[in-house]
């Protein structure tokens, strides 16, 4: 036995020890993992899909755990179970201590009342205020570790789980890029297919498709991938700086025109002629009694000789109206000035696991714009003219570019009637796209004597990074806490306890009761009480016998044992 009296297993040196140790192993690992995310964008590397999975049977069954969304398991659930069982550790800790408290007291020199021996017992008081009834009690060192068994279970527990968060970055290298394809103006003939550049126009501008592999709307791109040819993962970006190709077109709307109405038979011809910038235009419209209610007509003039440019694309809207000389009200005419442009900037792409061709990301424009002419321009524009197109509802008769223009115009203004300004900016938006994609399939041809540039490869991680508030928190709470294990250590070390063993039980209290003739007599008093006393309860008894005021100590007998004894008023003197 030791000279102190019976101590805990939980609060021998060996195990105060332990208790320090894994508490400095924490900091240390937590300071460590603090500063290599620090240093390096994150302490390891996290799968994109890191999102917990809400199915547990998906997580038990995937054939390779720690693949996706099992992954978050590892730094969210675990930290939280590490310190929660560390928790339940510092609890026994401090259960023990304020369980061998009384005993302590008792075997002090001056012993103490008996609210704060013989009548303790810490476990009655609801646990988060028992801090406050140490403190009362005198008994400060336990008070304190009470406080930080709250801290570390209400607090650090929680925070545990979100030590860790798993966020993206980008990690980019310099590489040599080669530019498979260039510009070839003559790839474009009148038997190129432009009705399927048409269809991709009204999929993606009309029914909000995907752009096609290497366009961006108004642009097109030459394509261009790693020299050394060497695989690229999927969603890892290159960069290069390329030349992208667009067109434009310069609109008004021309209010001056002549009208002339012949009659054609089956219903009216209407004859549009204007002036456009010095370019003279005409447009003719066919309306037929009965037929459509919408008139769109659109085609191409590739023979002016003005300075503003050697084209024009005239459209004529209107909506039939049988009281008019030529059966049309609302009628728009509306004559634009096509010109094309090559621009140098860098374009970004992400390379995709679901298809050979990556995904345009950005491409800056910020550059200067070049006009240039190539070699089939003619054939572009008057062809873009050629197919028409039969409405389903019978209300529209139109050129398959007309349909396409006065459809996205009605779509963006949100109204069936056509503006003049809304049917401009419409127009131009659906011929920028029809060459951008006219380019991407027939102009930009694989280049045998393909040029190299410099770019960058870059790839979205998925890093792992220590959240720097909660650490330096759990950091400091843990500080206090292994100061204060090595309190405890000491304080229960050097404290002089009344026990020779641990109590086992009922019989254990019984034993020490039956072993004090001061405590056995209480009891026996309480069951001797008179008959107007005997259905009171053992807690009205102690406050009637006021034994909560009563000194108790536990001296050293001859025998070497403590026995608890209540202290006279001469013993006390």
């Amino acid at each position: 036995m030791r000279k102190n009296g019976y101590l805990p297993l939980r609060l021998q040196i060996w195990n105060i020890a332990l208790a320090f140790s894994l508490i400095l192993s924490f900091m240390i690992v937590i300071g460590a993992l603090l500063r290599l995310s620090e240093a390096h964008n994150g302490f390891a590397n996290a799968p994109k899909d890191s999102i917990f999975s809400a199915s547990i049977q998906r997580f038990l069954t995937t054939t390779d755990v720690l693949s996706g969304s099992a992954w978050s398991f590892l730094w969210t659930v675990v930290p939280t179970l590490i310190f929660t069982l560390f928790s339940l550790y510092w609890g026994v800790i401090v259960s023990d201590l304020q369980d061998r408290q009384p005993f302590v007291d008792l075997g002090s020199g001056k012993g103490g009342n008996g609210k704060q021996t013989v009548l303790l017992d810490y476990r009655q008081s609801f646990g988060l205020i028992r801090w406050f009834r140490a403190f009362q009690n005198g008994h400060y060192i336990l008070g304190v570790a009470l406080v930080l068994q709250i801290i570390v279970s209400f607090a650090l527990v929680p925070l545990a789980s979100h030590l860790f968060v798993a966020s993206d970055i980008v990690r980019a290298t310099g590489t040599d890029m080669l530019i498979a394809t260039s510009f070839n103006g003559s790839a474009f003939n009148s038997k190129s297919d432009i009705t399927s550049i048409l269809s991709l126009v009204s999929a993606t501008r009309n029914l909000n498709a995907s752009f096609p592999p290497w366009t961006l709307g108004k642009y097109a791109f030459p394509q261009f991938a790693r020299r050394d040819g060497a695989p690229v993962a999927a969603n890892t970006q290159l960069a290069a700086n390329i030349t992208a190709y667009s067109a434009n077109l310069d609109c008004a709307i021309i209010s001056d025109y002549t009208a002339i109405t012949k009659d054609v038979g089956t219903g009216l011809g209407v004859y549009i002629s204007a002036n456009d910038r010095g370019c003279p235009v005409q447009q003719a419209v066919f309306v037929e009694d009965g037929g459509a209610s919408d008139y769109i007509a659109s085609s191409a003039i590739t023979n002016c000789t003005d300075a503003n440019g050697p084209s024009r694309l005239i459209m004529v809207t209107g909506t039939y109206d049988k009281t008019t000389a030529n059966h049309l009200t609302n009628i728009h005419v509306i004559s634009c000035v096509p010109s094309y442009w090559h621009t140098q900037g860098p374009l970004a792409v992400v390379a995709r696991a679901t298809s050979s061709n990556p995904a345009v990301a950005t491409f800056d424009d910020s550059g200067e714009a070049v006009s240039f002419q190539w070699n089939s321009w003619k054939t572009f524009e008057e062809n873009l003219q050629f197919p028409t197109s039969l409405d389903p509802t019978a209300t529209t008769q139109a050129t398959t570019f007309g349909l396409l223009a006065a459809t996205y115009a009605r779509a963006r203004s949100g109204s069936q009637v056509l503006d003049g300004p809304g049917l401009i900016n419409a127009t131009a938006e659906i011929f920028q796209s029809s060459f951008a994609f006219t380019a991407s399939s027939f102009l930009l041809q694989p280049d045998l004597s393909a040029q190299s540039t410099i770019g960058l490869a870059s790839v979205e991680q998925g890093r792992i990074f220590v959240v720097s508030y909660i650490a330096g928190t759990i950091i400091g709470v843990l500080v206090l806490v292994a100061v204060w294990t090595l309190v405890i250590g000491i304080y229960s070390f050097r404290g002089v306890s009344i026990l020779e063993d641990e109590p086992q039980g009922i019989l254990g209290i019984a034993e020490i009761v039956l072993s004090s003739a001061d405590l056995a007599a209480i009891v026996k008093d309480f069951w001797n009480r008179p008959g107007s006393q005997s259905r009171s309860t053992f807690e009205e008894f102690i406050t009637t016998e006021k034994i909560e005021e009563r000194q108790f100590h536990a001296p050293l007998g001859d025998d070497g044992r403590h026995t608890i004894q209540e202290m006279t008023s001469q013993a006390e003197a």
